[in-house]
């Protein structure tokens, strides 16, 4: 079965003034990751705009509904800041714990978004193989 392209390698390297010669080119997924930041940060910032005073927990807490959703997002929230800890010191990004301190004053559905678009960079700079990447285990 063929592979999307949206989910290929980063492919080959692009050499130009602006750029080293071990910097991936910008792929399609990391663009899609890009584009996904932008409208997280923009939709949770006009949403977070029209919320006044401080009724923002008595309204996330209002009723089964909205409890049933927060606790599920807060869950969910802490289950990704655990995998991007994880995930990027496993990838021997630089200061992993610095994801979880970001996850407190910045959107999820923003800093998850930017997450992987490092992520795949880091993936794709050469000698960075998935195969070479060593366990968080380790």
């Amino acid at each position: 079965m063929a592979t999307p392209a949206l989910l290929e390698p980063a492919g080959p390297l692009v050499v130009d003034s602006a750029m080293s010669a071990t910097t991936p080119r910008f792929t399609a997924l990391q663009a899609c990751w890009s584009v996904l930041a932008g409208i997280g940060l923009v939709g949770v910032a006009g949403a977070a705009a029209q919320v006044h005073g401080t009724g923002f927990l008595d309204q996330v807490f209002a009723n089964p509904a909205t409890t049933t959703v927060t606790l599920d997002l807060l869950v969910l929230g802490v289950a990704v800041v655990v995998f991007v800890v994880v995930e990027a010191a496993r990838l021997g990004m630089r200061r992993p714990w610095l994801w979880a301190v970001l996850a407190v004053p910045l959107p999820g559905a923003f800093l998850v978004p930017v997450f992987f678009v490092l992520r795949e960079r880091r993936i794709a700079q050469p000698g960075q193989a998935v195969s070479n990447v060593r366990s968080a285990r380790a």
